[in-house]
């Protein structure tokens, strides 16, 4: 079996109103015949010599255009799962794979997605959840990320 470790984050925007949209890209065609098509957040696998933050900076800004973004501290979450390859070095060879996730505040919903999306949405929390029911942890991430958000903004508040 072969191991591979990405990292990525759940990008949220939070309007004028207080209104938080998450982004999710739409990867085309799912590996599971009954699904057109998933959706998930930018990730991708981690460079030689690249910490996981840098790469999810890195990952974000090559498939959504996004560079200034506000990450949080102190949110960080693993999915693992498995997976098949697809890469010529690993076609078909099943692989553990860890994705490490941040939270980042984008300050505008301007994406240029990359050749390897064919769409991205703005979501809120149910709709989004609603769009990834392929991929359950992903799903639980995002439920964490919500949470911890909601928290993080409730203490940032009773700080004014």
């Amino acid at each position: 079996m072969r191991f591979a470790r990405s990292a990525g984050a759940v990008i949220f925007y939070r309007s004028s109103e207080g209104q938080i949209e998450y982004l999710l890209l739409n990867h085309g065609e799912s590996q599971k015949k009954s699904d057109i098509a998933y959706w998930n957040f930018p990730k991708g696998g981690i460079e030689k010599g690249e910490s996981e933050i840098e790469a999810a900076k890195r990952e974000v800004r090559e498939e959504t255009g996004l560079f200034n973004l506000d990450f949080l501290p102190k949110f960080k979450k693993a999915e693992r799962y498995f997976c098949r390859g697809t890469k010529p070095e690993n076609l078909g060879k099943l692989i553990f794979k860890t994705a490490i996730f941040y939270l980042a505040e984008a300050e505008n919903k301007e994406i240029k997605i990359s050749s390897e999306h064919i769409n991205y949405e703005w979501l809120p929390l149910e709709q989004a959840l609603e769009r990834m029911k392929i991929f359950k942890a992903s799903r639980k991430v995002l439920i964490k990320a919500d949470k911890f958000l909601h928290d993080y903004l409730a203490a940032k508040s009773l700080l004014r």
